[in-house]
């Protein structure tokens, strides 16, 4: 009777055991869409940002003379990361000549900077729906592989989408690419990485970044829009108070650097900007 009872005993528990394998396979055998880790962490990334403001056409810029003085540039100044690199449109695909040479400069850059990391803007204000934006982040993906996506919003904006900004972020995390954002303070969605910030007229508020980085918890970058990268000294003093302020406010400068219509590389045409540059990436980062 004993060896009964103790053998309906066994044959429960493993009808349980075989009961919770079969469960567990039909889960596994579901299709759930795994999240791969980060590659890269967020604040060494910052150390060191590098603004490239492209002014020519890719063909110029892909010129033998200016695309060496580009590399040669970008390896000299060694930053941790550079925005604004390429352009991209809304309307058309990214051209196999903009993938060319975004890919070939950073091959260049890495081989002297390994650790340089690369951000693609992306305008997603003018995508309102999941299908258009992913789309594009796709594209963008398949075609370059950055490591950050900049994702901006007019100022003139009135209406986003949140869910496709939403699922634009989930995105872009699932490929291993942080996510940065610039635009309207009201908009700023959730799962970013990192705020992105213009210094208009070449003004910050401390007031400003303090709410910023106390309601939100994130780094900061801040951008200067528009500088003219002339023998100004007013532009050499105004980048240099920025720098300077760095560590007190609390936020990352976006060095910028400009490569004009005829395709001339600014900072190096003013050899002065260049080394005043150099100099205050030294110093302060």
């Amino acid at each position: 009777m004993s060896f009964l009872r103790f053998t309906c005993r066994c044959w429960t528990y493993c009808s349980i055991i075989i009961s919770l394998n079969v469960s567990t396979a039909a889960i596994a055998s579901q299709s759930i869409p795994l999240l791969r880790s980060r590659p890269i962490d967020l604040k060494p990334s910052l150390n060191r940002v590098l603004e490239v403001n492209l002014e020519s056409s890719t063909e110029t810029v892909r010129s033998a003379p200016l695309l060496e003085s580009l590399e040669r540039t970008l390896s000299a100044l060694q930053p941790s990361l550079i925005m604004g690199f390429t352009h991209l449109t809304d309307e058309t695909p990214l051209s196999a000549s903009q993938a060319a040479l975004f890919l070939e400069v950073r091959q260049k850059v890495l081989t002297a900077n390994p650790h340089c990391k690369f951000a693609v803007t992306i305008h997603v204000s003018n995508y309102l729906t999941s299908p258009e934006l992913l789309n594009k982040l796709q594209e963008v993906t398949t075609k370059l592989g950055p490591d950050i996506i900049n994702m901006v919003v007019s100022s003139s904006s009135d209406v986003i989408s949140p869910t496709a900004v939403a699922r634009g972020i989930e995105y872009a995390h699932a490929h291993g690419q942080l996510v940065t954002y610039a635009g309207p303070a009201n908009m700023i969605p959730d799962g970013i990485d990192c705020l992105v910030m213009k210094a208009f007229n070449g003004e910050v508020h401390r007031d400003e970044i303090n709410n910023f980085k106390m309601k939100h918890h994130l780094p900061m970058i801040v951008q200067i829009p528009n500088i003219n990268q002339s023998k100004d000294a007013k532009e050499t003093l105004l980048i240099s108070h920025l720098a300077e302020e760095q560590a007190p406010f609390g936020y990352h400068l976006a060095y910028p650097l400009s490569i004009t219509p005829s395709g001339n590389l600014s900072a190096n045409k003013d050899t002065s900007f260049l080394v005043t540059l150099r100099a205050l990436m030294t110093r302060y980062n």
